[in-house]
């Protein structure tokens, strides 16, 4: 007796895996401890069902987080290099 001669447990399964592999993104934004998860969580849970969705919450996930505080508007000059060091 293997495992697709009995139905429910077929479906079980599969429908187990498919949501595994579904929430992918929201289970590596919650590993590497993304300050957005739930965003992410959001994104993947209505737009996943689309590929593009889908890989935009995994790439969000997996993306390295933008650091705002170094990119202020008033940090814009750059600063001089001394060509005599």
């Amino acid at each position: 007796m293997s495992i697709v001669d009995n139905p429910p447990v077929f479906i079980a399964l599969n429908a187990t895996l498919f949501a595994l592999a579904y929430l992918i993104p929201t289970f590596v934004a919650l590993t590497r401890q993304r300050n957005q998860r739930l965003k992410i969580f959001v994104v993947n849970l209505l737009t996943g069902w689309t590929l593009i969705g889908w890989m935009v919450a995994f790439i969000w996930a997996i993306s390295l987080p933008w650091d705002i505080g170094r990119h202020r508007a008033g940090s814009r000059r750059r600063r001089r290099v001394d060509p005599a060091r």
